[in-house]
């Protein structure tokens, strides 16, 4: 129901995710972002690695965490951002 909610791609949890795999992550910052105490403090998360380094299994794990907490959560890739209408401004 949530993936449907919220048109994640697939259902992934942060206890599957492969810290191994990727090391240079900070194991505690992804569990401290668990919280969501970034969201009452009005923050924003962005995840900018390469292709194949586990952006989407954490944004999703994530984001069903946020809707554990009752936070309303869209999830959103940045090709999907490109349809997004731009602001428009009148030269003067």
């Amino acid at each position: 129901m949530w993936s449907k909610l919220t048109q994640f791609p697939f259902v992934r949890e942060l206890d599957g995710f492969d810290f191994e795999a990727q090391p240079s992550l900070d194991r505690g910052q992804i569990r401290e972002l668990a919280t969501c105490r970034w969201i009452a403090h009005g923050d924003t998360v962005l995840f900018l690695w390469p292709p194949g380094t586990g952006k989407t299994h954490l944004a999703v794990s994530l984001g069903r965490e946020e809707i554990r907490q009752n936070y309303n959560v869209q999830f959103v890739t940045a090709a999907m951002s490109q349809c997004w209408p731009r602001p428009t401004t009148t030269a003067r």
